[in-house]
């Protein structure tokens, strides 16, 4: 009979996160395979939780290591010379198989600790492991830090994806926990001002607390209201004051051992003796006396270091950064990996030897981003000269930050004389001038650099410079699009390379921008996705953009998945947002309002926590548009508001979209000229650029709907020619259905009939459903005027169901009121809320409140899971993504939810 995690003495306050831990336990022993998700700060339990984890099964733990395949090794118990088969499926088979190997009691657990610390070929390998044990007797538990400037690793999507993780995300410990983690550690009962002030100090964080607590106990502070005063004037720095006041009776020794491993942040006798200089002998006792009786806390061996951290405090700047300096060496000498190295060189205030500048510049190639940022930056600092370590910088910027990117470039471009390093210089600033506002690379500067590359195609023209040239042409294409010059067909890349592969991008959106033939365009996209993307974050995206348009939404969809997973392992903020936010505007495009919500919330995470988020403007089009079609007018305003749509030099597809979600906006709130003046400022400016595409923002389909309905039927008559003849050189079915449409609204009688039932015909053939609902809208609209009610109410009955089904409220809600007129019967769609079940009501009435699932599932005596089940569907059918944005749309509902 297995155990299920219990709140023992050392886990107070958790009992929902055992709960949870062992329902899943009981699934997993069920044959349900299971992935939980234990996120949180450090100190605030995570490991605790891991321990209670899959007792009566067969468990295997171990820790992130970020080597390639170490901590499925260390998982599996493996030596680490053993050998893992060449090629990525193969190993991960080899690896699978003998995890079966190892159960011997149903089910088996992973734990893994640190899992952001994670290597990539591991993570993949737990991926590839959860897809093929969804229903085996398996439990996977991971811990991830959220401590840092991003909140969660991107790295774990997949993973979570394969899982359908549970996320644990356990918050700071309530004033009842801390008072009985007071009585348990002081036995004593704590007066409630001494309980408050030490939730304030320690913040919740049972490290914290625990730590506190015993620097209480070591200064004879009682529990009562005066003590409170004491832990309230020393907060925090309690701790240290008391590690302070004892290290001055240590001997001179320990102090020096002490030193050392504060600095490798290790008690590795090994290397704390070479620092200190003392035998690894005395060392070692030295270890035992500093976990044993001279540090105040408990914990394990991060707690402890991370408090022995203040003896560094005694020292002078000078003798500590001497003491890093001899740590590096001793590091260096002794193989440790750069990035450790790293760590203590990033410390110093100069990089005086010219070995650890070279070393910096290695730990930026092997690393993760955030890291390499890290030490480039710091290269770059401490040589403001040094134009290469400043590129370097800006190179690795471009996916996370473009807009500190782009001045360094610019700065480094009149420093540069040599041709390919010129060029480098000028293809990064192009490239981020693409999708960065308020960023613009002259054409000429694109143009001279290129010209001084030369043609190349020769054998002395080396794989680096035959990239660069690439690239550059490409962006000297783009920028071009618009003039008879670039109506000469481009060399055939095959694709076999990124910078070949981008240049077929730029082909794609060239002959999209032309509207010149979709079965070509497409052709282009599938050839530039066909192999590993460029780092410069756009091609992906683009090329899916391309796709969409042509009608390939599943294609679409795929291709803007290998940009976000891209993004995800190259921890690229900046190309994370650009995926995020043109899968949202696919989505939105075809009619599926609520995921494209999802998306557009993640999208706003991101802007929210990076520190360029205020400067783009990026997804704002998209979330207004979302809105307006979930009939949120108000909100959709206040998005547009936020956006500030200035030209700048050249123009920005983003440009287009704002003023088509102006247009649209306005057209809700019965402002018909004004949203007619914002599709005309649209198509004006698609000309000035050069784009005829008929569905790449179809202002002329609204501009020749709101002409018809301002009795402008000459003017609309001429736009819809001029749809009709964009739609039959692009070719595809979304592009005929519009033009269809679009003749259809401006006429009336049996041509308006057939226009309009071909064009939704037509419609339910692409992947554009708000655009067929609206086709079928229209349809049950001519039909009424025709006094044919019983054809009308079919039509009109469709387009609900359509809007409902996708989350287009607005129209939803338009078509019912028609349905009504026409004498259908309908339960009414008054609300957002009436798009949920009964159950969903109830579930997201109470979650409107601020209740916890747990609190939630006792409300209505129903599982975890089955709340789990109706809240992921409500915000869903809704699209919204939390608690918070329940609240205002559940108003009037809550009475409803509570009986």
């Amino acid at each position: 009979m297995s155990r299920h995690p219990e709140a023992g003495p050392g886990l107070v306050g958790r009992s929902a996160e055992l709960a949870v831990l062992a329902a899943s336990f009981d699934a997993a022993r069920a044959g349900s395979g299971q992935l939980v998700i234990v996120r949180g700060p450090s100190g605030i339990g995570k490991t605790a939780l891991l321990d209670r984890a899959g007792d009566g099964g067969t468990v295997l733990r171990a820790s992130g290591d970020p080597a390639p395949y170490a901590t499925v090794r260390n998982l599996l118990g493996l030596d680490p010379a053993h050998p893992v088969p060449d090629g990525e499926y193969p190993a991960l088979q080899e690896l699978h198989r003998l995890a079966l190997d190892r159960v011997e009691v149903a089910p088996l657990v992973l734990v893994l600790d640190n899992a952001d610390c994670c290597d990539d070929k591991s993570l993949r390998w737990l991926e590839f492991l959860l897809r093929r044990g969804a229903d085996r007797p398996l439990l996977v538990v991971l811990a991830e830090c959220s401590d840092g400037p991003v909140p969660y690793d991107r790295r774990l999507a997949g993973v979570a994806a394969a899982g359908r993780a549970k996320v644990i995300e356990p918050g700071p410990l309530g004033p009842d926990d801390v008072a009985d983690v007071i009585r348990r550690e002081l036995r004593r009962a704590p007066a409630p001002d001494f309980t408050t002030a030490c939730a304030e100090a320690s913040e919740g964080n049972p490290r914290s607390l625990l730590r506190l607590l015993a620097a209480v106990r070591e200064e004879g502070v009682r529990p009562d209201k005066a003590g409170a005063s004491r832990v309230a004037g020393l907060g925090a720095g309690l701790v240290r004051m008391a590690v302070r006041e004892r290290v001055a009776h240590w001997s001179e020794p320990l102090r020096r051992v002490a030193r050392a491993a504060a600095v490798f942040q290790a008690f590795d006798a090994g290397l704390v003796s070479s620092l200190s200089g003392l035998p690894i002998a005395a060392v070692v006792a030295a270890f035992a006396l500093l976990r044993g009786h001279a540090l105040p806390g408990e914990g394990d061996d991060e707690c402890q270091l991370d408090v022995l951290s203040t003896v560094l405090d005694e020292l002078g700047d000078a003798e500590r950064g001497e003491l890093r300096r001899r740590a590096a060496r001793i590091l260096n000498d002794a193989g440790e990996p750069v990035e450790r190295v790293a760590e203590q060189l990033l410390a110093l205030d100069s990089l005086g030897e010219p070995w650890m500048r070279g070393l910096l510049a290695r730990a930026s190639r092997r690393t993760g981003s955030r890291f390499a940022l890290r030490c480039l930056a710091r290269l770059a600092e401490t040589d403001p000269g040094d134009v290469g370590a400043r590129v370097d910088l800006a190179q690795a910027l471009v996916e996370v930050d473009p807009w500190r990117a782009a001045p360094l470039l610019e700065e480094a471009l009149p420093q540069v004389s040599e041709p390919h390093a010129r060029a480098v210089i000028a293809e990064l600033l192009g490239a981020i001038s693409l999708t960065v506002r308020g960023v613009w690379a002259p054409s000429v500067v694109l143009s001279e650099a290129l010209a001084a590359l030369g043609t190349g195609g020769g054998e002395a023209e080396t794989a680096d410079e035959f990239e660069t040239r690439v690239r550059l042409e490409t962006l000297v294409r783009l920028r071009r699009a618009g003039s008879p010059a670039m109506l000469r067909e481009p060399p055939d890349h095959p694709g076999d390379t990124p910078a070949e592969r981008q240049a077929l991008v730029a082909q794609a959106l060239i002959t999209t921008m032309r509207g010149t033939s979709a079965t070509i365009a497409a052709d282009f996209a599938r050839r530039a996705l066909s192999g590993p993307q460029p780092k410069t974050g756009w091609t992906a995206s683009a090329a899916a953009s391309v796709l969409f348009l042509a009608d390939e939404f599943d294609e679409a969809i795929t291709g803007v998945g290998k940009a976000l997973l891209g993004a995800e392992r190259r921890s690229a903020p900046w190309t994370d947002l650009l995926a995020l936010s043109t899968r949202a505007w696919i989505l939105a495009g075809a009619g599926e309002i609520a995921d494209a919500a999802i998306d557009i919330a993640d999208a706003a995470e991101i802007v929210e926590r990076e520190p360029w988020g205020p400067k783009t403007t990026l997804h704002l089009a998209t979330h207004a548009l979302v809105l307006s079609n979930l009939g949120d007018i108000d909100r959709a305003v206040a998005v547009l508001e936020q956006a500030e749509t200035t030209a700048g030099d050249g123009i920005s597809p983003e440009d287009h979209y704002f003023l088509l979600a102006k247009s649209a906006v306005a057209w809700h709130r019965q402002d018909f000229d004004s949203a007619l003046a914002h599709a005309l400022r649209c198509g004006e400016l698609l000309d000035e650029a050069g784009i005829s595409n008929p569905v790449f923002a179809p202002w002329w389909l609204h501009a020749a709907s709101l002409l018809a309905r301002l009795g402008r039927a000459g003017e609309a008559a001429g736009l819809v020619e001029r749809g009709e003849e964009m739609a039959a050189a692009w070719g595809t079915g979304r592009a005929k259905g519009l033009a269809l449409m679009a003749k259809g609204t401006i006429t009336r009688g049996p041509r308006a009939l057939d226009a309009l039932t071909e064009a939704a015909e037509v419609l339910a053939g692409t992947p554009a459903k708000s655009d067929h609902a609206r086709a079928e809208a229209l349809l049950g609209m001519a039909l009424l005027r025709a006094d044919d009610a019983v054809a009308a109410r079919e039509h009109l009955r469709r387009s609900v169901d359509l809007s409902v089904r996708h989350g287009g409220w607005a129209s939803a809600t338009t078509a019912r009121a028609l349905l009504v007129s026409a004498g259908g019967r309908m339960s009414r769609v008054t609300d957002r809320v009436d798009l949920l079940t009964g159950r969903e009501q109830k579930v997201a009435g109470i979650a409107a409140r601020g209740a916890s699932n747990s609190e939630i599932a006792d409300t209505l005596s129903v599982t975890l899971r089955t709340v789990e089940v109706h809240l992921t569907s409500v915000y869903r059918k809704l699209g919204v993504v939390n608690r918070a944005d329940l609240a205002p749309l559940f108003g009037s509902a809550t009475a409803s939810a509570e009986s």
